[in-house]
């Protein structure tokens, strides 16, 4: 069994083969011929080889678990003041949510559903973090997700959105 990291390179070492000569060696990847290790998909592959010869065969397997590790962090509250020149609040969700986590010199690309519940806001399959603008004073709790590339969810965070009237 090996391990990786979401986004880690994986090379298949492959196996060794002591066999006679017109041996078939195949592989498969979770049941389909030579299927790959995605390690951008979290979950556990399982590859299987097969040698054959005549109507003899024989198999081995390794088990490749992806894991995340991705973490969503923002502050337990965010207060903003209402701006008197446009009579909102903005919250840049980018600058508020961090994420962590993610393999140092590696593309994941993720996607963003964005929830604010009491404001009738829900927003799925976003490729960056929005900026939200409330027009109201109020206690908005805020829920961020971010999802792979395969459409699991690989981390998550809630907090409050605290909107002030300012000098409005």
């Amino acid at each position: 069994t090996l391990t990786l990291p979401l986004g880690t390179a994986f090379a298949d070492p492959g196996v060794s083969l002591n066999a006679p000569a017109g041996t078939v060696l195949t592989q498969t990847v979770n049941g389909v011929l030579g299927g790959q290790v995605n390690t951008l998909c979290p979950g556990s592959y399982v590859i299987v080889y097969t040698a054959t010869t005549g109507s003899a065969s024989a198999s081995v397997s390794r088990t490749v678990n992806v894991t995340e590790s991705i973490s969503l962090v923002a502050p337990a509250k965010v207060t903003r003041n209402i701006e008197i020149a446009t009579g909102k609040a903005n919250v840049d969700l980018a600058s508020v949510v961090s994420i962590t986590g993610l393999p140092v010199n590696v593309n994941v690309p993720l996607t963003f559903s964005v929830a604010v519940p009491s404001v009738n806001y829900n927003q799925t399959g976003l490729a960056a973090l929005p900026t939200l603008s409330f027009g109201q004073v109020g206690a908005y709790p805020v829920t961020v997700k971010a999802f792979s590339s395969c459409g699991g969810e690989v981390g998550a965070v809630a907090f409050q959105v605290v909107i002030d009237p300012g000098n409005v």
